[in-house]
């Protein structure tokens, strides 16, 4: 009997596959991770900055058009472009915030910076469309001289954050690509929302073009919750040396 069962090993054999089950249903019911997939990174970076390019194209693109039809001055309009605009000229600032994680390792370094980015932006755009709900259209300039500068900072950290999770996370072979894919995002988005807006603002105000660009942010946010940046986050300081000394302890 003994013999028997060494033959066919069935009591062995039977017992590992039982245990080897429970690793496989671990990994299914882990997140999306970047560092493992070429086309989920495609996506995401393409993704987020699609939504950069949202609102970018209501300032840049519909809203001159819509609020010279309005009665403000060409003056009026240059300035307040100018001002909403200015945040991205303050990337230099930015960006030394990015590089000290917000909320511990184990959220990733790159990523709680760009989910509190999109955030920011979508939470100011919905109080944008709220605050200026019936207003008229010097009341209109003012809020968006102060909210637009607002949406365009947090605009401006998330494209901070994203592009330094592209450089931590890509490979040499993939930057080329992945940079075609995130400009031609932010090019959909940017050409996308600003064609929408001059349509849309004549119709429902900037109450609502404003309301509707925050619904077009909301996949972006959902979808950073959703994947991670890495299996596992380091504790020290270097990533990729944690990482390596990690795998060949293994």
């Amino acid at each position: 009997r003994r013999g028997h069962l060494s033959k066919f090993g069935r009591t062995d054999v039977g017992v590992g596959v039982h245990f080897s089950h429970s690793p496989s249903r671990s990994a299914a019911a882990m997140p999306p991770i970047l560092s493992e997939s070429m086309h989920l990174r495609l996506f995401v970076f393409a993704m987020c900055f699609f939504t950069q390019g949202l609102p970018s194209g209501m300032t840049s693109i519909g809203l001159g058009p819509w609020l010279l039809a309005s009665g403000c001055t060409t003056e009026r309009v240059s300035a307040l472009s100018a001002l909403v605009n200015l945040p991205w000229g303050l990337k230099v600032v930015i960006a030394p915030l990015v590089d000290s994680p917000i909320c511990g390792r184990k959220f990733g370094l790159r990523r709680p910076w760009i989910v509190f980015g999109q955030f920011g932006l979508l939470v100011s755009l919905v109080l944008l469309g709220i605050a200026t709900y019936g207003a008229g259209i010097d009341e209109t300039l003012q809020l968006l001289a102060v909210l637009g500068v607002i949406y365009t900072s947090f605009n401006a950290l998330t494209s901070v954050a994203v592009e330094t999770m592209a450089i931590d996370l890509l490979p040499h072979g993939e930057k080329a690509r992945t940079n075609a894919a995130m400009t031609a995002g932010w090019t959909v988005g940017d050409a996308m929302m600003g064609s929408l807006s001059g349509a849309l603002l004549p119709m429902i105000h900037l109450s609502g073009v404003a309301t509707f660009c925050a619904l077009l942010v909301l996949p972006s946010l959902v979808l950073m919750i959703c994947v991670v940046e890495r299996p596992s986050e380091p504790e020290n300081s270097s990533s990729n040396g944690a990482s390596s000394s990690s795998s060949s302890s293994h």
